[in-house]
């Protein structure tokens, strides 16, 4: 709606400061931006939801890492992932197989990514689903003794959210699930989060948000860690122009 347009440069001057860690900036101006925009743009820009990410970055940006990054590549959305040097961990990234694809991902233009591992026996992957309504979520489905595939698993809300989840990575261990959200205590798009599966329990662990450095409030994607958990690799839109990252 054009008479919406002033109205919404308030809320992308709010993203701005978001994406470049102002977050009590960016919640002054998100909280402004609710007193002007009409109903229909609060909701669809997920104004509250952008509002609690910058109250998550806050927290998470007061317990800092150190990262060293190795090496740093500009690539085309399109492809990134085949820069993965995933030979040592065994397995390969591969664009999603047809398979996988619900009548619904396809009318998304689903592309996702998916970490085939070496024993092959689980694919983890996510998908909208059938009607899409909690976004992207992660199933899995296990190799049948004929070598067929199961019918797919939706993992527990305690990994799904109503937000979108996707890029799921398991790690050799067979027990550590690496995985991105925009749900859970995100900063903003996409975080890196791990859970830890009990098999006495036969439960997965609350989600640990990666932090940052790892996790920013721009995307943060497809995270493959090494067994040792030394070595990563991720992609990131943060500092990237339209298409790369």
């Amino acid at each position: 709606n054009p008479n919406d347009a002033p109205k919404d440069a308030l809320f992308y001057l709010a993203k701005t400061n978001h994406i470049n860690y102002k977050f009590d900036e960016a919640i002054k101006l998100y909280t402004e931006y609710k007193k002007i925009g009409s109903a229909s743009s609060i909701k669809k820009l997920q104004v509250d939801r952008e509002i609690q990410a910058c109250k998550n970055g806050k927290r998470l940006l007061s317990n800092l890492t150190d990262l060293v990054i190795i090496s740093k590549k500009q690539l085309n959305e399109i492809d990134y992932f085949k820069a993965y040097d995933v030979k040592e961990i065994g397995g390969k990234l591969l664009i999603k197989p047809d398979d996988y694809i619900s009548a619904y991902d396809k009318k998304k233009k689903d592309k996702s990514v998916v970490y085939l591992p070496k024993t092959g026996e689980r694919l983890y992957y996510s998908s909208y689903g059938e009607n899409g309504n909690t976004g992207r979520d992660i199933y899995y489905v296990n190799r049948l003794p004929n070598g067929s595939w199961s019918k797919p698993t939706m993992l527990p809300s305690t990994i799904n959210t109503e937000f979108d989840e996707d890029y799921p990575f398991l790690h050799p261990n067979g027990k550590t699930l690496y995985f991105n959200s925009k749900g859970h205590n995100s900063m903003g798009g996409y975080d890196v989060f791990k859970t830890t599966y009990d098999a006495t329990t036969q439960t997965w662990s609350k989600p640990e948000n990666m932090e940052f450095p790892i996790s920013s409030p721009d995307d943060d994607i497809l995270f493959v860690t090494d067994s040792l958990e030394k070595t990563a690799f991720f992609s990131t839109g943060r500092y990237s122009p339209y298409g790369k990252i």
